[in-house]
């Protein structure tokens, strides 16, 4: 078993995190005599589950549904709630990658520009279609 400073070197986050993800239930912690959190190899999985979703943006109780169909038996509510979430997280990648796409591309126009001394008005065409990528 790990106590909650080794587990915490060992996932490259904070022990506050970990003492939140066990408060809230998603990664709940084994507890000694002493009431120290301790964790097992097996949780490992589970954490590294946990922090890629939360690095996803996705909110707690979205990643509490997942972990619940990971963890426990399937239902055929948490099967379609689980389902619909995938889909609409999916679609908002989608979204985000084609946003952030598209300012790459922007932000190397402005660099083109810039290196090349164009003249100001193109900037600032440049920066418009940035504010616009957002819509």
């Amino acid at each position: 078993m790990l106590n909650i400073s080794e587990f915490s070197k060992k996932l490259g986050c904070s022990k506050d995190t970990l003492r939140f993800y066990d408060r809230e239930g998603l990664l709940p912690a084994h507890r000694a005599d002493n009431q120290y959190r301790y964790y097992e190899e097996s949780d490992v999985a589970t954490a590294k589950l946990i922090l890629t979703l939360r690095k996803a943006n996705l909110k707690i109780e979205e990643i509490r549904l997942i972990t619940d169909l990971v963890n426990r038996p399937e239902s055929k509510v948490c099967r379609t709630s689980s389902l619909a979430l995938v889909i609409k997280k999916r679609r908002d990648f989608h979204e985000l990658k084609r946003f952030y796409t598209e300012l790459e591309e922007i932000s190397d126009d402005v660099l083109k520009n810039i290196e090349m001394s164009a003249p100001g008005e193109e900037i600032l065409a440049s920066i418009l279609r940035i504010g616009t990528a957002k819509n």
